[in-house]
């Protein structure tokens, strides 16, 4: 009998295994956090994936009402209409009243209406384009 089977009552084996399921924890725990290459690029593979089917899935959305009859089929044509055309219509009325075509009962220099457009202009364009990227663009233009 060795030493740690007198004192503690096991035997070399199990702490070998004991051992080995602490080492492989421990590298499990590593892999989570500091994958390598290969972790890595599966890793990349999984969330190009992900996207490409949220993408599809996205731009598979219809949302039309279906009703049943003539009537009801024209009624949720009209209401789809005027939905859809809610955005478009918010965002020329804004922009047109921030830029002078028209004026609005507020003054263009308000803060409401101007907060109202950066509001539309970044749903439009999103807003890593118009605060990231575009201002990386511009500084890289300057430097050139």
């Amino acid at each position: 009998m060795n030493l740690l089977s007198k004192i503690f009552g096991i035997g070399a084996k199990s702490v070998a295994e004991g051992v080995t399921d602490v080492a492989e924890k421990a590298a499990d725990i590593v892999e989570r956090w500091k994958p390598g290459d290969e972790k890595k690029t599966a890793m990349f593979i999984d969330v190009q994936a992900a996207l490409t089917a949220a993408t599809n899935a996205a731009r598979a959305y219809d949302p039309r009402s279906e009703g049943g009859g003539i009537f009801g089929q024209i009624v949720n044509v009209i209401v789809d209409a005027v939905s859809r055309a809610v955005r478009p219509g918010v965002t020329i009325m804004l922009l047109g009243g921030i830029f002078g075509w028209w004026t609005l009962d507020v003054s263009t220099q308000s803060p409401i209406v101007l907060g109202w457009g950066e509001t539309v202009i970044v749903f439009w364009f999103g807003g890593r384009v118009l605060f990231k990227d575009l201002p990386s663009l511009i500084a890289f233009l300057r430097r050139k």
